[in-house]
């Protein structure tokens, strides 16, 4: 399964009515490949560092 066909699999209407509409458009599709200077994915490691970085953040505070 390509990845576009798994986040339309995913990404229902029922289950997301407004991130839905976003992913039938293409918006995360290879065929969006470098927009804006940015490579494929580049959402999805900059909202997965973030992501980390506050996961390492709680955890230095509780040392």
């Amino acid at each position: 399964m390509s990845y576009k066909a798994a986040l339309e699999h995913l990404v229902t209407s029922e289950r997301f009515p407004h991130l839905s509409p976003v992913i039938l458009a293409g918006a995360y599709s290879p065929e969006n490949d470098y927009k804006d200077g940015h490579s494929y994915g580049f959402e999805f490691d900059f909202g997965l560092a973030r992501i980390l970085d506050g996961i390492e953040h709680y955890v230095n505070s509780k040392r």
